[in-house]
């Protein structure tokens, strides 16, 4: 059995396709297509497999076959950078939450599952884990027959499902996502995509100039700011209003997901952040990406619309 060319693990299946790319199947990584360079010497090139790990399987739970490119390879998203320890435990909480929704069900979590959590392997996840027992978020029962542990069952505890809730009502409005981005015509058609992925995902999508409103348009600014659950930053042609909205977020605690029209150049504080890059003839690519960014960092709710 062939292993994993990104987190060395025995796959399911793998094989050669017509074109250059190989198809693989991994307990971890998900099914994804991967270009034969890759596939042959992904790590000893010195790349960091945990980061692209993280992406196809969340590409593949929300049902896509992820191409990993030479150039993906050489620029693995960052879904996970910026998190803060805090922000990994409780989307974990949040991770558990939508897969096992039933409150007593068993968690059968698997250390195959990593991927879900976080972006550097077991030793990573199993800390987070690990949190969540001693914060009494979760429980493990064990059934045992002299001696003999004949089952385990794992489930959220109520402290658990109690925390998801007072999650939702840390903001406002916990599914509003704030866009902030020059406001020309030219550029109707990224604000389209973000709101289509933003829906996907389950979060509202709105401007400064969505609603009719008579407010001053600073005070306006400044409500959305603060209600809004994480905002969206496009730094196309480099408005000044556009770092500050990110700052203020920011400096609110709220996360912020940041864009930029392909060989955009950016502020210097700001090269250290993930960007994702678009362009007008891959509207799709920009917003399966930017839907994946926002369940990894803020998580998921019910699809809108």
């Amino acid at each position: 059995m062939p292993n994993c060319p990104l987190c060395k693990n025995s796959v399911v299946r793998a094989r050669q396709l017509a074109k250059p790319m190989y198809f693989v199947e991994c307990l971890s990584c998900g099914r994804f297509h991967i270009s034969l360079e890759g596939y042959e010497d992904a790590l000893p090139r010195g790349l960091l497999p945990g980061k692209i790990s993280a992406w196809t399987r969340l590409e593949h739970e929300a049902g896509r076959l992820a191409e990993v490119t030479d150039e993906l390879l050489l620029n693995p998203p960052k879904i996970f950078d910026g998190l803060s320890v805090e922000s990994k435990i409780i989307r974990a909480l949040q991770t558990i939450a939508q897969k096992w929704p039933v409150p007593g069900a068993n968690v059968d979590w698997k250390t195959n599952d990593w991927p879900l959590y976080c972006d550097t392997g077991v030793e990573e996840v199993s800390w987070i884990f690990n949190s969540l027992k001693s914060r009494n978020f979760l429980e493990t029962t064990t059934v045992t027959v002299e001696g003999r542990i004949l089952s385990k069952k794992s489930f959220l505890t109520s402290k658990a499902w109690a925390e998801l809730e007072a999650a939702k009502t840390k903001y406002q409005q916990h599914n509003l996502c704030l866009v902030a981005m020059r406001f020309l015509p030219g550029l109707d058609p990224l604000l389209k995509a973000m709101k289509r992925a933003c829906n996907r995902a389950g979060y509202e999508c709105k401007t400064v100039a969505t609603d009719p409103h008579a407010d001053n348009i600073d005070n306006r600014l400044i409500d959305l700011l603060n209600r809004c659950r994480f905002v969206i930053s496009d730094f196309t042609d480099e408005s000044p209003n556009v770092y500050f909205e990110a700052g203020y977020a920011r400096g609110m605690g709220k996360p912020v997901i940041w864009t930029r029209r392909a060989g955009q150049k950016v502020a210097f504080d700001t090269k250290q952040f993930y960007f994702i890059d678009w362009q007008d003839s891959d509207w799709a690519k920009f917003e399966s990406e930017l839907e994946i960014s926002i369940g990894a960092v803020v998580g998921r709710l019910a699809p809108v619309g």
